[in-house]
């Protein structure tokens, strides 16, 4: 018997409130995904995206980006290349961290949840920030090490050239260093004045 129908001369089943046809009631269905609202939904996509996405393909690009340097070879244009990649590759990197802080800040606002307030605001920024500024602050690392390398090599070969540039690598690199170093202090000083 489906629907209360039965035989040749059946009749819809009556409703206990008087009608015809099946009961009516409260109905669920099942929530195979997990979430209640969009924006939850949107961010969840959202944080996927960056995290098995975006930031692996990143990732990959910058090692390529340093075999293109490692295997230049001195060819100036293989350099630019290189160089215009890893442009390229960081900055899709802010881009990125900076969208997923904006997505975080109007989730939010949408929820009610004091999006509004600057040090709302700046919670959400800090994490992306200071992954930022720790990478930033491995690359002028690298780069110091990489004109110490250059340096070294020129010594022993007595290249004035290669030796004043890996002087300027390392002048740079420190430099490099310490501004990321004054960042990490100014963003954590701004975020412990605004209440």
């Amino acid at each position: 018997m489906l629907f209360g129908l039965s035989g040749a001369n059946a009749q819809p089943a009556s409703n206990p409130g008087g009608g015809v046809g099946p009961p009516i009631g409260n109905a669920t269905l099942p929530n195979f995904i997990g979430y209640t609202s969009v924006s939850a939904l949107i961010v969840a996509i959202a944080n996927f995206l960056v995290t098995y996405i975006f930031m692996p393909f990143a990732v990959l690009m910058i090692i390529y980006s340093g075999i293109l340097f490692v295997t230049a070879g001195g060819n100036e244009e293989k350099i630019k290349r290189a160089k215009r990649n890893l442009s390229w590759t960081l900055l899709g990197v802010v881009i990125i961290l900076s969208a997923n802080v904006l997505i975080t800040y109007i989730q939010s606002l949408l929820s009610g949840q004091g999006g509004g307030q600057v040090q709302t605001f700046l919670n959400n920024l800090k994490a992306p920030l200071n992954q930022l500024i720790l990478t930033v602050f491995a690359l002028a690392t690298v780069y110091f090490f990489w004109g110490m390398v250059m340096f070294m090599r020129a010594s022993g070969s007595g290249d004035e050239q290669g030796i004043s540039t890996g002087k300027r690598h390392m002048v740079w690199g420190v430099i490099g260093m310490a501004i990321m170093g004054a960042a990490a202090g100014i963003v954590n000083f701004i975020q412990s004045i605004i209440p």
